[in-house]
């Protein structure tokens, strides 16, 4: 983070040619548009006042087909796994609490110290996309993940459990690029309908992973649980020949034949034509090449919009991550005579993968609420179910019916904002500064999730319904 409807924001219109760097680095969209409409124009990434054509129109010209459905299946593959990987979180924590004899302060530190990795990972991932390309950060990061999700089954104690899921959520912090690379090969009648498509995997994730704990954890435990999930990224990694690179980030480095090349290889996957002429990018000027960070994203005027999607990014992980963790402490319901700890049952790894397909209908209430009221109100509906839900969660405490339901429809709201909050960010920037800010904006956003496990679990087991108010209180005025 939309299939289906038109992008989340309205373009504004910029000059056909900007005709400044200081036009040419304006965000395509304002914060108060509500839609998008996009025209290969609109990217001030490649330009020619000869004949001939550029990166947008030879995208446009190439259309959406064969190829683009094998890069959804590609990068919608890290999708997958980084929603796989944070998913399990919630199965790893209180199950490696009970191994290592951790207190809740110590188990939550498990899924807050994957933050802090993806926090350092999402700056990084992003800045070297822009500098040394998609591809090669989109193979890192998948590999990277692999590895030391796998390791961290092995782990023979608390500390090195520690050490490897901080690796792996410095990996994780690589899936932003994913998205920005599958975006640079999408027409502007496609480019909604699948980036909803592309989110979709993300949801294939945390619901396989929630049917495979409940498949495993009974029987194997956490251990496999974690070397399991490391599969698919190796399988992709396995695929890495058929990764692109991204030729408007190719125009961008002044690689003329590189972006050409690619161009090329997608015409002919698709059995499409390039236009007439010969592909024109702007040539690099002297000090142009100077890398992109994080201060650019709050120059000429766009500070404010930075902001905003920085603290957006953070209350939608808050909640996001915190009722997935919140529901996994709810089904607790078997205590160890032994060690004291809690164990979940088989019935409970059931009420989790229940809760987790709420998923699957959020997209759909994203995809129309968006395409009916705009991104502003679709997270103002979102906002007020969550708390809705949370509130409602405190009066059924005695029915683990009504906790299920409750549960399932704040992890449908909370995914659902978290979608359109992630479609919006890609919209609202350039290409030259997309992945420098969605990796910044999901840096920012790690706070949230670092927040979210010391509330869902050490919070909770404390007092719970301090816990349930608290996340009915984030408010929305600000979206």
């Amino acid at each position: 983070e939309y299939g289906g409807f038109d992008p989340i924001a309205t373009a504004c219109a910029p000059s056909k040619h900007p005709s400044t760097m200081d036009e040419a680095d304006k965000p395509l969209v304002e914060s108060s548009d509500s839609r998008v409409t996009f025209s290969p124009k609109d990217d001030p990434l490649l330009e020619s006042e000869m004949d001939g054509y550029d990166v947008g129109e030879a995208i446009e010209a190439i259309g959406f087909g064969k190829f683009q459905w094998r890069l959804l299946i590609i990068t919608g593959g890290l999708f997958m796994s980084d929603g796989l990987t944070m998913m399990q979180l919630s199965f790893l924590a209180p199950a490696a609490a009970c191994t290592f004899h951790l207190n809740i302060a110590e188990q939550a530190l498990i899924t807050s110290i994957v933050f802090i990795g993806m926090f350092i990972g999402s700056y990084i991932c992003g800045t070297l996309s822009d500098k040394l390309g998609r591809r090669k950060v989109f193979l890192a990061s998948s590999l990277w993940v692999a590895s030391f999700g796998a390791l961290s089954g092995l782990a023979p104690n608390y500390g090195l459990l520690l050490l490897g899921q901080l690796l792996v959520g410095a990996g994780i912090g690589g899936v932003p690029v994913a998205f920005s690379l599958f975006t640079e090969f999408l027409p502007a009648e496609s480019r909604g309908q699948q980036l909803v498509a592309i989110q979709t995997f993300w949801t294939i994730g945390t619901i396989g992973v929630s049917l495979l704990a409940w498949a495993v954890m009974p029987v194997l435990g956490w251990r496999w649980l974690l070397v399991l999930s490391a599969v698919p990224n190796f399988v992709l990694c396995s695929q890495g020949c058929m990764v692109p690179e991204s030729p408007r980030y190719l125009g961008l480095k002044g690689d003329t034949q590189g972006a050409m090349s690619e161009l090329e290889k997608a015409a002919a996957y698709n059995g499409a034509d390039l236009p007439p002429g010969r592909l024109r990018v702007r040539a690099k000027k002297e000090g142009a090449d100077e890398d992109i960070t994080v201060l650019d994203l709050f120059k000429h005027d766009q500070a404010v919009l930075t902001m905003l999607i920085w603290a957006l990014w953070f209350l939608v992980t808050l909640l996001y991550y915190g009722v997935i963790l919140l529901t996994t402490e709810v089904f607790q319901s078997e205590d160890d005579p032994v060690s004291g700890c809690h164990r979940m049952k088989a019935d409970d790894y059931q009420d989790v993968f229940i809760t987790s397909c709420a998923e699957i209908p959020s997209l759909v209430a994203a995809v129309l609420t968006v395409d009916l009221l705009g991104r502003r109100k679709s997270l103002l509906c979102s906002f007020l179910g969550m708390a809705g839900f949370m509130l409602l969660l405190i009066l059924v405490a005695d029915s683990r019916t009504g906790q299920a339901v409750m549960l399932f429809g704040g992890r449908g709201c909370a995914n659902c904002a978290f979608t359109v909050i992630y479609i919006g960010t890609a919209e609202m920037y350039p290409t030259m500064y997309r992945t420098t800010g969605l990796g910044a904006a999901s840096a920012m956003a790690r706070i949230g999730g670092f927040a979210a496990p010391y509330v869902a679990q050490v919070m909770y087991d404390a007092a719970p319904t301090v816990a349930c108010l608290l996340y009915t209180s984030p408010s929305p005025r600000d979206s």
